[in-house]
């Protein structure tokens, strides 16, 4: 047990005062929340949290599934296996930066692939030719040779940047061949 002369003696020696001698236990039992209550806040503001009353006219909209307006998997060539029976036994097509290899299916919609050179330098630029051209295929299925399995290879000097232009170029190869013949 220490002693009380030792007690102070160190306080004081610290530079601290026992501040316990002179605090009433009376003050906490009197004292108010430091927090504001409903009643205490501002007249003005409401005490519960409230959404303010819109303007205009109300409407309501409908949430619309975005799936309907995506690229399903099974539009798409996955397997090793199916890629390799395009480049085995598929049509070539050659365009500017790329080419079009495509086979028939009986599947009754088209399925694309897309493989691009690891030339092509760069993970997000080869990730980005592949959105695009999946969101050409995606909005202008019928552009592409119909019920057919398609894989797109895309060499290092592919320059279209959009899939407008991807479309576009598809329409001019796939029309081309059909017009020599």
């Amino acid at each position: 047990m220490v002693s009380p002369s030792l007690s102070s003696n160190r306080d004081t020696l610290r530079g601290c005062k026992n501040e316990q001698e002179n605090v009433s236990t009376e003050q906490y039992k009197t004292q108010k929340k430091p927090r504001f209550s409903c009643p205490d806040e501002h007249q003005s503001r409401s005490c519960h949290h409230q959404r303010p009353q819109s303007q205009g006219p109300q409407t309501t909209f409908r949430l619309i599934s975005l799936r309907q307006f995506g690229l399903p998997k099974y539009c798409l060539l996955r397997k090793n296996w199916e890629f390799e029976a395009v480049y085995r036994h598929g049509t070539r097509l050659h365009g500017k930066g790329f080419s079009i290899i495509f086979i028939a299916n009986d599947r009754g919609h088209s399925r694309i692939g897309i493989s691009i050179s690891r030339k092509l330098k760069g993970a997000v630029t080869r990730n980005r030719i592949k959105r695009i051209v999946k969101e050409s295929f995606r909005l202008n299925r019928e552009q592409y040779p119909p019920e057919a399995d398609i894989v797109v290879t895309v060499r290092p000097n592919f320059s279209l940047n959009s899939p407008d232009s991807v479309t576009e170029a598809v329409i001019n190869l796939v029309s081309t061949p059909a017009q020599q013949s």
